[in-house]
């Protein structure tokens, strides 16, 4: 596996390859580039230099790269390889790619001639990376396995021990093996097992248990298969059920082990905490280390019947730790043979002596030459009284090949050609120096820069990404010192850092920490550096291997992230944090300079309206351009922040006297209300501002900040667009306020709201056809509160929505009972912004008037014109709604709004009410009385009915009489009633 990703990352198919003349032409591209970049080469002839390859690349922000910026560019201008991080927009999303521009310079004039560039997927080279660390972890645990097979003590401390690796290395709950794997034995036994401390071993090691059906087809499979036995839910059998229950088992690993003497084992894991699925990973592993366990069961077991047959081995042929035979040359017979001969060829050292030698090889060797033709070659040489030492490949009685250092000598006989021939079976060596070339290949090829160093610190290896990353080669750094890569001037100075390295890792401990270091081209990178030091088997330190990963990209993040925890998004303001951190270093300053500063508090007038109706992206522009407003009306001490939403908190340094607060608030008042111009829109915003001032008003800064927010609702209260300073009287006013908003959320629950219903007039028949629900609030200490008082809280609180809720539910109930004596008799009902925008809305107002039982014809909602214009496409769908259920619709307050008659004809109205600020003038202001006329007939061609408010004379009735209007309301009639004294009009 670990082959194929290294090809793949060496083949030109796995990067983008561009390559272009000095003046930015493209000659060649290769398929990846063109994919990566979705142009061409025909395509891209139309992009040199001054387009940047069509303007696809980013920078991290999001933000086009300049040309100046591309590393096309840079490579040309300073004649040396660069390398960044660019991003690609594809398919919705920004795909980091590594881009390496690398100038080709004449010889003669040192000018480039040409460039070629290469683009690398990093997302691609992470994969590459995560499957080399799974690799890795693979390698560790087979040189683990293999470890414990050289440290051999006791077979049982060994197989012991392999087994607890086992448990570590694929985290379960049970390892065994299982003796003998043969189906038709009858008993089996569990010569070592070892478990986690929650799963105890099902048998007593070395006891004896028989083999059902379940287990010898267990035992089969194993034999039959040729890697590992899985079951676990990919497998296409189950475990069979007596074995389960005894092992508790979820899922199990087996493998058949062939040691080179008697039957084979079982080697087996268990999971019986929960199921567990194999990866191919796993399989993998567990077939190499079984195939290790196997040859270390084949070096015990031989151990053990050497002990157990020591009369066997008395001589020295027989304690040879390699395998030994005799040969007759004239025959090519085998004539005596140890018993590591029997076992390295699979056989008993009866079926081995008197055997042909030339039969005990494949028919080629490894380099592809004749078995039979090369070992008659060393055959005679050794005749002739040379002593050759060769690698020889033999083959056991299974077919398996094994790699073996031969020796020959020829053996003193009278009257007979002998030759002794001792055999080491080297798999081993091959298989461990196997290992290590993959372990240096990772080295080489890990994502990290590699950098090993001697006890003084000379340079001795480098890898291939320490040259990726810093630019220097191997040849540029061998024999030199770490500082190359020091960067000079007071910013980078780290000396005290470089102090703690040394330190620490002299020490014998290990250092982590992130460096500020140098590249080749100059340019600064960020490295998350760690240093090991090496040390040899008496503690003597003799080199350091240090670890380094580019991290300027996460660190450029993480300080892009610092400046969003204390600035405002949208506006890059600072935001309130940052805002109080400075007010709190001002009123230092202040105190120590005896000076004063001042706090502005500053909302936008209307900014909600202009939300509503023109939308927040509109809303946001309208914000932004404010902020840049108030930065250029400041001096460039004065710190201007957003607090939320349209909220400004501006704080005033060095201030003299309130004159100069004075006139840098007008200035805010004047360059706020020029109009801007956004999306060919012209629009107009103002700006109230509260004043608080140090030392007069606070010293503390919340104290400041709430007594200039109570400033600036002053502000609002005395007509928007102008700025109050704060006083006392203030405080105890907004301390009213909350406390009526206190009051205002125990209201509903206590019972303290009731309706008054005001009487609607037809001034043709002079007759009661309805009235219109009116909230009043009769407060248990300070009496009837007026509506003007306590319904803005409702609305700025939200409390409006269950209130209004509530309003509904009793104006139908109440509805419901006087259409008993008048089934024509209607009611209007209020309805605000607020409610409006509830998502449930069309529910509960359905939920209302069903359980009510009133008719829907005989309801009517008052809607306000800017709640109209709030989103008018899904607004008319809800209006068509209630319209469809038969509920009346009318349009409250007509004329103070921004309606148009655009508007009135889109949505689906049945009523327009007068404004009584227009009805209060009409038989003495002109402009007042042709406005009531227009609205009138035109209210009349649009086939809606037109009601009056506020009429109190009889000559503004007798004037509406004769404009034709339909319907008043006002004191002239009724004052609003209670609902019994209006049950009493009804009646």
């Amino acid at each position: 596996m670990s082959k194929i990703v290294n090809k793949d990352l060496r083949s030109p198919f796995f990067q983008g390859i561009i390559e272009q003349d000095a003046a930015g032409n493209v000659m060649m591209i290769n398929r990846v580039a063109e994919s990566l970049l979705g142009l061409n080469q025909q395509a891209l002839t139309q992009h040199v230099m001054q387009s940047g390859w069509g303007g696809k690349l980013y920078r991290s922000d999001q933000t086009r790269l300049t040309e100046d910026h591309h590393p096309v560019y840079v490579a040309l201008h300073s004649h040396m390889p660069t390398s960044c991080v660019a991003y690609l927009y594809n398919s919705g999303r920004f795909q980091a790619i590594l881009i390496t521009s690398i100038p080709v310079l004449d010889p003669k004039t040192k000018m480039p001639i040409k460039i070629i560039s290469t683009l690398l997927d990093v997302v691609a080279l992470q994969k590459t990376d995560n499957v080399a660390q799974i690799q890795l972890h693979q390698l560790e645990a087979i040189e683990r396995i293999s470890r414990i097979s050289l440290q051999a003590g006791t077979f049982k401390e060994t197989l012991h021990s392999s087994l607890e690796a086992l448990l570590d290395i694929f985290d379960c709950d049970r390892a065994a093996l299982i003796y003998p794997c043969d189906p038709d034995a009858g008993e089996l036994a569990i010569p070592m097992e070892c478990t986690r401390p929650e799963w105890p071993g099902a048998f007593d090691l070395d006891i004896n248990v028989s083999i059902d059906n379940g287990t010898a087809a267990v035992l089969q499979k194993c034999l039959d298969n040729v890697g590992p036995v899985r079951y676990d839910a990919l497998s296409s059998h189950s475990v069979p059920v007596k074995m389960k229950e005894k092992f508790a088992i979820k899922s199990q690993l087996l493998l058949a082990l062939y040691p080179k003497v008697d039957k084979p084992w079982v080697l087996v894991i268990h999971h019986c905490d929960k199921p567990h699925v194999f990866t191919n990973e796993e399989l993998w592993l567990f077939d190499e280390i079984g195939h290790r366990l196997a040859e270390s069961l084949n070096s015990l077991i031989t151990l053990r019947n050497m002990k157990e047959s020591e009369e066997r081995f008395r001589t020295l042929v027989e304690n040879a730790p390699e395998a030994i035979f005799v040969l007759d040359v004239k025959s090519n017979r085998i004539i005596d043979a140890n018993e590591n001969a029997a076992l390295l060829f699979g056989e008993s050292r009866d079926e081995l002596i008197g055997s042909n030698y030339l039969m005990l090889s494949p028919s080629v060797q490894s380099d592809g030459q004749s078995s039979s033709e090369l070992a008659c070659r060393f055959v005679n040489d050794t005749v002739a009284g040379g002593t050759p030492v060769y690698e020889w490949v033999y083959q056991n009685s299974r077919g398996k090949h094994i790699i073996c250092e031969t020796r020959l000598v020829k053996l003193p006989a009278a009257g007979k050609e002998l030759i002794r021939g001792s055999i080491t079976d080297i798999s081993g060596r091959k298989q461990a120096e196997a290992q290590q070339q993959k372990f240096s290949m990772a080295l080489e090829q890990t994502a990290d820069a590699i950098m090993i160093t001697n006890a003084d610190g000379v340079i001795e290896y480098t890898n291939k990404s320490f040259k990726a990353i810093t630019g220097y080669s191997l040849a540029d750094v061998a024999g030199k010192n770490p500082r190359i890569l020091k960067p000079t001037g007071p910013v980078q100075n780290q000396s005290a850092l470089y102090e703690k390295l040394w330190r620490t890792i002299q020490s014998g401990e290990v250092f982590n920490d992130i460096l500020i270091n140098k590249r080749k081209d100059g340019s600064i990178y960020y490295e998350e550096k760690t240093i090991t030091p090496l040390k040899s088997t008496d503690g003597k330190i003799t080199h350091f291997i240090s670890t380094g990963r580019d991290i300027s990209e996460r660190v450029r993040t993480q300080e892009y992230l610092q400046f969003l925890a204390h600035h405002d998004v949208l506006t890059q303001l600072p935001n309130r944090t940052l805002f109080i951190d400075r007010l709190e270093q001002a009123i230092i300053n202040a105190n120590r300079n005896n000076s004063m500063i001042a706090v502005l508090f500053a909302d936008l007038d209307r900014f909600k309206f202009i939300n509503d109706t023109l939308g927040h992206d509109m809303g946001d522009l309208v914000l932004k351009t404010v902020s840049g407003r108030f930065i250029s009306s400041l001096r460039s001490g004065d710190t201007v922040s957003r607090q939320g939403g349209d909220e400004f908190a501006i704080l005033l340094e060095n201030i003299k006297n309130t004159k100069q607060i004075t006139h840098i608030c007008e200035k805010l008042l004047e360059s706020v209300s020029q109009s801007m111009l956004i999306h060919e829109q012209e629009l107009f915003v103002s700006v109230s501002i509260g004043i608080s001032v140090f030392p007069g008003d606070s010293l503390n800064p919340q104290v400041l900040i709430k007594h200039a927010d109570i400033a600036m609702y002053r502000a609002k209260e005395s007509g928007r667009n102008n700025f109050q300073y704060f006083s006392p009287e203030m405080s105890s006013r907004a301390a009213e306020r909350l406390t009526m908003e206190t009051s205002l959320r125990k209201a509903l629950e206590r019972g303290e709201f009731s309706l008054y219903y005001q009487p609607q007039i037809s001034l043709h028949g002079n007759n009661l056809i309805g009235f219109e629900a009116l909230l009043r609030w009769q407060h248990p200490k300070k009496g009837l509160i007026s509506p003007l008082q306590f319904i803005p809280i409702l609305e700025e609180t939200g409390l409006i929505v269950p209130v209004g809720e509530w309003v509904l539910e009793s104006a139908c109930q109440q509805l419901k009972q006087w259409n008993g004596f008048d089934h024509k008799l209607h009611v209007s009902v209020n309805i605000s912004n607020r409610q409006f925008n509830d998502r449930n809305l069309e529910g509960k107002f359905h939920s209302i008037i069903k359980c009510s039982g009133v008719n829907p014809a005989c309801l009517e909602l008052e809607l306000t014109e800017s709640l109209l214009m709030m989103n008018p496409v899904k607004t008319e769908q809800i209006l068509n709604r209630f319209c469809d259920l038969g509920i009346g619709l009318s349009i409250d307050d007509f004329g103070t709004g921004y309606s148009s008659l655009s508007y009135l004809r889109k949505f689906p109205l049945d009523t327009l009410k007068i404004d009584r600020s227009f009805v209060r003038d009409i038989t003495t202001d002109v402009n007042d009385a042709a406005l009531i006329s227009a609205i009138i007939a035109m209210a009349k061609s649009l086939q809606l009915t037109v009601i009056a408010e506020g009429v109190e004379t009889h000559d503004q009735l007798e004037f509406l009489r004769g404009l034709d209007c339909e319907m008043a309301q006002g004191f002239l009639f009724h004052k609003p009633l209670s609902a019994f004294d209006a049950g009493g009009l009804i009646k």
